[in-house]
Order: C-alpha cells, then structure tokens, then sequence
C-alpha cells in the first residue's frame, strides 16, 4: 500500500507556494538598493587574449565547436553562441575566421548553422 500526501503528488500547491517565494524574493531584490555582482566568466577574457594575440601575429583565428555528429544537440547550440560572440570580436579587428566542422552525415545543419552565424556577424560590422 502506497500512501500519497495530496500537495505533494499533485504538486499545485507545493508549485504555488514556490512561486509565491520565488516572487517575493524578487521583488526584494528589486525594490532594495543592493547591486546584484555578476561575475566576470575567465573563459571569454581568454577568447579576448587569443583574438588579440592573433590579430598581433596577423594569424587566422580557429574556432572549433567540438563534435558536431550528434547533429543540434545543446551542447552545439552553447558552441553557436560562443561562436557568434568570437565571430564578433574577430569582425571587428578584420581577421580571418575558420571554424572547422566534421564531414559527418549529422554535421550538415551545425555547419550551415555555423556559417549563418559567422556570415551574419560579419555583415553586421561590414566585413564580407
């Protein structure tokens, strides 16, 4: 025999009362004057340092994006939006940007997606 607890099978008051403290919790932190101190992430002050060093050096840059023969998985699409942000920085000095993607039967679309994204960032800023 299985005994149940009926807010927590059911799970509507036990989700009410979350976003009821979710909510408070916000709006305390919007209405105080406290900042909220975001962290700065080293991995992208690392992606800054190579583009640099590179544009130095008048080197391509590489940007690889892992394995892509899972096809538009999340991983790939975390990768997508790195790439867009290096896509950006690179536009922006004028270097060459190469992102190689495997010839895998899955790889087609993050490669045409990659190609979007790096095609689109340098348009933005000018550069064909």
């Amino acid at each position: 025999m299985v005994t149940t607890i009926f807010p927590f099978v059911e799970g509507r008051v036990t989700g009410a009362i979350l976003f009821i403290l979710i909510a408070l919790i916000a709006y305390y932190y919007m209405t105080s004057k406290k900042q909220i101190e975001v962290r700065r992430v080293p991995s992208l002050d690392a992606i800054d340092e190579g583009i640099g060093r590179a544009a130095e050096m008048g080197k391509p840059v590489i940007h690889s994006i892992g394995n892509c023969s899972g096809g538009m998985s999340y991983w790939t699409v975390a990768a997508m939006s790195i790439l867009r942000y290096t896509a950006g920085k690179c536009a922006d000095l004028g270097i060459q940007l190469y992102v190689p993607l495997g010839g895998h039967d899955n790889s087609y679309t993050p490669m045409e997606v990659a190609r979007d994204v790096v095609k689109t960032e340098y348009d933005l800023r000018g550069k064909s």
